[in-house]
């Protein structure tokens, strides 16, 4: 929307100068560590900054959660039905897609519909690509007594040890050049965040896993 990229501009600007200032405080902090009354005013400074930074993080949440539309849904309905939308890719791809869902009751999470398929559609092409001769997804959802867990895990070559921190971070892929931009990870965690959900990623020779824990909801009347 134009507020959330207005704000995220605005946001952008801001940050660096508030980070140079943020950097000559501890410098100071350091030269003057013996003055008590200098220590005092620069501790003013630093909590202002605080409070400043505090608030751009705030319009930058306010702006992203007014351009999201979020409803109740179930998650097997969702999960079941990217399976179906995916079949022929599947077929094509030799990869074979195994659902684990609970099947007695709704997965209910509080969701932007359009965004959760973003987030999901973006970890299955990443699977794809870690599996180009093929292999299988399986892709579950649970009920745990505070949080609903979504799991995805392909038997593809995997993600080494040194880069998995890193997969979540802007522009960074280990893609081929001309092959992926490093922004679809990054995504993934910026629409999460909106959830309020987090995304963890555990990877070996032969397996990648990424598990995303929602905040569990009461299910409201149909």
């Amino acid at each position: 929307s134009l507020a959330e990229h207005m704000t995220a501009r605005v946001a952008h600007k801001i940050g660096p100068p508030l980070n140079l200032i943020s950097g000559h405080v501890q410098l100071l902090k350091g030269l003057r560590k013996d003055d008590a009354r200098v220590q005092e005013k620069l501790r003013i400074v630093e909590i202002q900054i605080e409070k400043l930074s505090a608030i751009i993080h705030e319009f930058l949440d306010e702006a992203r959660a007014s351009s999201y539309q979020m409803k109740q849904l179930d998650l097997r309905n969702l999960i079941a039905s990217m399976k179906t939308l995916l079949a022929p890719t599947l077929k094509a791809r030799n990869i074979q897609m195994v659902l684990e869902l609970d099947a007695t009751e709704p997965i209910v999470v509080e969701a932007d519909k359009a965004r959760l398929e973003q987030v999901f559609l973006t970890l299955i092409n990443n699977s794809f690509d870690a599996m180009p001769e093929g292999g299988r997804i399986r892709f579950g959802a649970e009920t745990r007594p505070d949080s609903i867990i979504v799991r995805l895990e392909d038997n593809g070559i995997g993600i080494p040890e040194a880069m998995l921190h890193k997969i979540f971070q802007a522009f960074f892929t280990t893609k081929d050049p001309g092959r992926g931009t490093g922004l679809g990870l990054s995504i993934v965690t910026e629409i999460l965040s909106a959830h309020r959900a987090t995304i963890h990623a555990e990877s070996a020779t032969g397996a990648t896993t990424f598990t995303i824990e929602f905040p569990r909801v009461t299910p409201s009347a149909a």
